[in-house]
């Protein structure tokens, strides 16, 4: 059987601006009045008034609304300065290199873990900005480069399995699945109730690309397995759960929307699973705010996803997934800056109340998040995480790229062994990129 998966979205423009009006003080002279300043009557020029737009690119479609927000407030606080912010709708690292190639490069833009070294040289030294010091250790190894910490992170994220309670009670289903067999047995089960297991929007390559991640986060030595595919001394049908990746796969599909999950999008996921039509949907904390908001009295929650027999190994991937970075050539570097510092200031308002983000800062609180945010924490607290998703050492551009060999898999146009060579093809390719 064939099957596939990712992370859509429509494109949002946003930009507020704010009109400045010039203000002059009457002050009495000889014989009248002349316009002046209390600047200029000290001797002292008056600081001229901003007159500055920064461009930003990044976040998803999720967030059009709190994007808005955003820079509506900071645009009220900050007299004379303008944010221009893209959300793209889909393969943002495209939309980068067009815009940095048209000589249209953004002040400040999104960059996931794995994407930060092929943009490095791009990018500006925040290792001295007033924040930094709050960032959680974890966030600063994917974004530091050359012992220079280049990112402004935004989240800690989990994945996995999120669940509706509800459905698997019903089922007579009384604990998650800590092992792949186990992982059957529950879609028998919800099968034998007529509950639809699984109901996955696999036309978004970034939920395709979580999935292949777990893999490569099993692996005991994922840093030297990578360099030996990077030398062609392995591949990635060497990669040792990479069989189970495919049967987790046709799980999803043999008990779920089949072929159908290849042009089945996010917003109809949401839905659904808000409306209690599936059981089971492959996903993460990113979840929460929009399933709540469709349904505040889901009762739902999240496990790992198992990839073998063996429950020691099934732990979930939790990791700092995405920063804000700043093009270092941008003309508009400090006013750029001082917007990454006044969104750490605000930091509980929009990262955390606002988009429901797990904040990385320790001085920004990231309780009461919700059901799958517990469900994260307490894998954590348990020591059962992988603190990557085994994406971060893939060649740039990959991860968006196995969207299509995976999707053939999943319509049945190819098999496993095709895919597997698609799929190395594609690695060597970006390799030699």
């Amino acid at each position: 059987m064939g099957k596939k998966w990712s992370c859509s979205m429509l494109s949002v423009l946003m930009a507020v601006t704010v009109a400045l009006v010039g203000c002059t003080n009457q002050v009495p002279g000889n014989g009248g009045t002349k316009e002046s300043s209390a600047a200029g009557e000290s001797g002292n020029k008056a600081k001229p008034p901003k007159n500055v737009t920064l461009k930003a690119i990044g976040l998803t479609p999720q967030h059009a609304e709190n994007v808005k927000a955003i820079v509506s407030d900071y645009e009220a606080e900050h007299p004379g300065v303008k944010v221009d912010f893209q959300i793209p709708p889909d393969k943002a690292s495209t939309l980068l290199k067009t815009r940095f190639a048209a000589g249209d490069a953004p002040d400040i833009f999104y960059l996931g873990a794995s994407e930060i070294p092929a943009w490095a040289d791009k990018l500006a030294d925040l290792s001295k900005e007033p924040w930094m010091a709050h960032a959680l250790k974890p966030s600063l190894a994917p974004m530091t480069i050359n012992g220079k910490q280049l990112g402004f992170p935004m989240q800690v994220e989990g994945h996995g399995f999120v669940y509706n309670k509800d459905l698997f009670a019903k089922a007579g289903i009384t604990k998650v699945p800590t092992t792949l067999s186990e992982l059957k047995q529950t879609a028998d089960k919800l099968k034998a109730a007529n509950i639809q297991s699984f109901g996955e929007a696999w036309s978004n390559w970034g939920f395709l690309m979580h999935l292949l991640g777990i893999p490569f986060a099993y692996e005991k030595d994922q840093a030297g397995l990578i360099d030996q595919i990077n030398k062609g001394t392995k591949q990635i049908k060497n990669v040792t759960n990479i069989d189970n990746f495919f049967t987790v796969l046709d799980l999803t599909d043999d008990y779920g929307l089949g072929k159908q999950s290849v042009g089945y999008d996010f917003n109809q996921q949401q839905k659904d699973f808000a409306d209690g039509k599936m059981a089971m949907i492959k996903q993460g904390t990113w979840y929460t705010g929009p399933l709540l908001k469709l349904n505040p009295k889901l009762n739902m929650g999240m496990f790992a996803v198992p990839l073998n027999d063996n429950a020691e190994e099934t732990k979930m991937q939790v990791a700092t997934t995405a920063y804000f970075v700043l093009h270092k050539d941008s003309a508009n570097l400090e006013e750029s800056k001082e917007f990454l510092t006044w969104l750490h200031k605000n930091g509980q308002k929009y990262i955390v109340e606002k988009m429901n983000l797990a904040p990385v800062f320790d001085d920004v609180n990231g309780k009461n998040l919700g059901p799958l945010h517990e469900d994260m924490n307490s894998y954590v607290k348990a020591g059962k995480t992988y603190d990557n998703y085994g994406t971060g050492l893939w060649p740039a551009g990959f991860n968006t790229d196995i969207a299509k060999p995976l999707q053939a898999y999943i319509a049945g146009v190819a098999n496993k062994e095709e895919t597997l060579k698609q799929l190395q093809d594609l690695w060597i390719q970006h390799m030699k990129k």
